[in-house]
């Protein structure tokens, strides 16, 4: 049982991963699958930090499954965001563009603005590393411009996807001023 009151939020760290083991065990002890589905997620995340991506895309793949079986979207979406993140890990840009798409549309149905942040900055990003220029572009403007200052986390991810879209533009000055 995790017996310290403060928990690592360094992925990498192998406390992390730890905790997120005993978390999934626990949610399967007292059989509490929205739990189990999160915790699932965050193990996916703190795998996938470690290079375990076979591992990772299994928790991840275990996440989605549970959280569709039981209807619960915000872990559906949270789950869809790891494996396409860990897709894009393993240079299978197609196949993360695809799920994080698919996140992308599931975050504005269950109108999760941090879900939403966090899936439009990462498949910005794969979508400007596959030169899709012009689709980062409008992705990106749908959610929050380049010129509105962040203000939490995902609107930072959003401001870097700004920034790398500008690069990738050849457009330097705009990525200095973001």
């Amino acid at each position: 049982a995790v017996t310290e009151s403060v928990i690592t939020t360094d992925l990498t760290s192998p406390r992390a991963i730890q905790y997120a083991r005993e978390a999934v065990e626990i949610t399967q002890q007292i059989n509490w699958r929205s739990g189990e589905a999160f915790a699932l997620a965050f193990l996916a995340q703190g795998l996938e930090a470690n290079g375990q991506l076979g591992a990772a895309l299994a928790a991840s793949e275990s996440a989605q499954q549970i959280a569709a079986e039981i209807k619960h979207s915000q872990w559906l979406t949270a789950a869809k965001i790891v494996t396409g993140y860990i897709y894009i890990t393993l240079y299978d840009y197609d196949r993360a563009i695809e799920i994080l798409q698919s996140a992308f549309e599931l975050a504005k149905t269950v109108n999760s603005i941090n879900w939403l942040h966090e899936t439009a900055a990462i498949l910005g990003h794969v979508l400007v590393v596959t030169g899709q220029l012009d689709k980062a572009k409008t992705l990106l403007h749908s959610v929050m411009n380049s010129d509105q200052l962040p203000q939490t986390l995902g609107e930072r991810m959003i401001w870097n996807a700004h920034g790398e879209l500008a690069l990738a533009r050849g457009d330097a000055q705009t990525a200095l001023s973001i």
